[in-house]
């Protein structure tokens, strides 16, 4: 490589304090729809109604009206309407009814607060004209629209999370208490974004060039690993007919892949690397046979057990085998030999 050791000791300890935050997973951010407004709406409404079968009665109804300042039963009279249409065809996000009163949220994700906001009014004033009505824009960050609350998704869901403890010494555990924990924290990653505060913007902005030259020294890396996990092969079968491809294994962490094919083997089968793959920075290999019948499956199996010891196996697509090492390697060196071995086993 063309780096010295010392200058990439420098430039890794210039990040040496500096850390992604983890984001934690949940049903709505797997989903992947979890970031559009509807979905949220749906499920706030759900749970904003004391008569849902979620069993927690008014717990996030209490809490809306709380962050809100509004004085009031936490009763509800009618169903919670969801995309209550105007004269004029516009849709309210949610509509609440209580006995006297009216509450009427626009839940804002993503746009700016230009709904027809005067719409909604006029609307709302017809059809419920001896109720108090309360306009409520709930949004990531305050978004502020001229006679409308505005409440923020840290302040309801903070609401909630103080009102839950009581609520579910009263309550029996049931799975509408796991997704409103995953609902909650779904609602405070918009708050944060896919961005970073603005201490860690500022310290990479200062560190581009280091970054720079960061990303040619993983690229220069990667490319002699690539190159050593080839010449490993070929030296075994003593001719070059394998062929190395470098992939994103993990798409969360970056983790790469090297996925080593031969002219030897079945169609499309390879042996793979996933190098620093984990927390403890180890690495592990795995196997994927082309064309490969269920007999011949058992006695892949059972080579790899001989070569791995702990071994997990399962079949994919109609005709492929696929084995994992449960074992993990702490040096490069040494996955890159069992996985040359593992190459000794593909059927061709």
């Amino acid at each position: 490589m063309s780096y010295p050791v010392a200058r990439i000791l420098e430039l890794l300890e210039t990040f040496i304090d500096y850390s992604l935050e983890e984001k934690e997973k949940t049903i709505f951010s797997i989903g992947g729809r979890g970031h559009y407004e509807n979905p949220i709406s749906d499920v706030l409404a759900f749970y904003l109604d004391p008569n849902e079968e979620h069993g927690l009665g008014s717990l996030v109804l209490q809490a809306l009206l709380d962050v809100s300042k509004v004085d009031v039963q936490p009763i509800l009279i009618e169903p919670v309407y969801r995309e209550l249409g105007t004269d004029l065809g516009n849709r309210l996000d949610l509509v609440l009814v209580g006995e006297d009163w009216i509450i009427a949220v626009e839940n804002k994700v993503y746009h700016e607060a230009i709904n027809p906001f005067d719409d909604y009014r006029a609307y709302l004033s017809k059809q419920y004209p001896e109720k108090e009505i309360v306009y409520v824009l709930l949004s990531p960050k305050d978004d502020v629209a001229e006679g409308w609350v505005s409440v923020s998704y840290v302040d309801l869901v903070e609401k909630i999370k103080s009102g839950l403890g009581s609520c579910l010494i009263d309550t029996p555990f049931s799975k509408w208490q796991v997704f409103l924990r995953d609902f909650l924290i779904n609602l405070l990653s918009y708050t944060k974004g896919n961005s970073m505060d603005s201490e860690k913007f500022d310290f990479l902005s200062q560190k581009l060039p280091k970054i720079y030259e960061l990303e040619k020294i993983r690229a220069e890396f990667l490319e002699e690993v690539r190159g050593r996990i080839q010449r490993a092969f070929i030296k075994e079968r003593g001719e070059d007919v394998f062929r190395v491809n470098v992939s994103r294994w993990d798409t969360e962490n970056g983790t790469p892949g090297f996925r080593v094919y031969s002219k030897d083997w079945k169609g499309e089968s390879n042996v793979t690397i996933a190098a620093g793959f984990g927390e403890i920075e180890s690495h592990s290999i795995s196997a994927y046979v082309d064309g490969i019948d269920d007999a011949e499956h058992v006695r892949m199996t059972d080579l790899l057990q001989r070569e791995w010891a702990s071994i997990k196996c399962w079949r994919e697509k109609p005709a492929w085998g696929a084995y994992k090492t449960t074992n993990s390697y702490d040096s490069l060196v040494s996955v890159i030999e069992s996985a040359v071995n593992v190459g000794r086993l593909m059927p061709s």
